[in-house]
């Protein structure tokens, strides 16, 4: 592999994700968790059932039902499982130049999920590792108008131009490297 690009990604296990991505939804205002209940109903019920999901998929079920009697939403739960199991961080060796993306407002995964990704490739010998938060950014790099703003109103806004910025200025510099 010549380099690696890891945008928003986990490092930790998906389950200490997935409750964290619970806990913030919550903490948003009720016309935001009406929105995403008519926009997003997955998440919603994601979020809403986090500690029955979480629990099947440890029991091993192979299915686990989301929803009520108006949405509902058959989940396959092994992929679940398996990454339960076998958490990004426990086999993080690339030796490759790494970049590392996250917006500060991410809401799909916290911003120190790639403090942590950077400090295990580290660990691991790689020197050649880059991390960038970009403050006011969410998951995909588009600026909000306040933190706490649902990623379902935050979709219809513009890419913000600071990741671009930084992708293409650091691609440059791996192109220069090699030369």
């Amino acid at each position: 592999m010549k380099f690696y690009i890891w945008q928003g990604g986990i490092y930790n296990n998906l389950e200490d994700i997935l409750r964290w991505q619970a806990a913030e939804f919550w903490k948003l205002d009720e016309d935001a968790i009406t929105n995403f209940q008519h926009q997003c109903p997955l998440m919603y019920w994601t979020y809403k059932q986090i500690n029955q999901l979480i629990m099947a998929a440890h029991r091993g079920d192979d299915f686990f039902l989301l929803g009520d009697g108006n949405w509902s939403k058959t989940i396959f739960l092994t992929p679940l499982k398996q990454h339960f199991d076998h958490p990004p961080s426990t086999f993080v060796h690339m030796k490759c130049p790494v970049l590392i993306l996250h917006g500060e407002l991410d809401h799909n995964t916290p911003p120190t999920e790639a403090s942590l990704m950077q400090q295990k490739l580290i660990q691991a010998g790689n020197t050649n590792v880059t991390t960038h938060i970009f403050p006011g950014l969410d998951h995909s790099f588009r600026r909000l108008g306040k933190p706490d703003e649902d990623f379902v109103t935050a979709m219809s806004l513009p890419l913000a131009p600071e990741m671009p910025e930084v992708l293409t200025s650091w691609l440059q510099n791996q192109l220069k490297d090699k030369d």
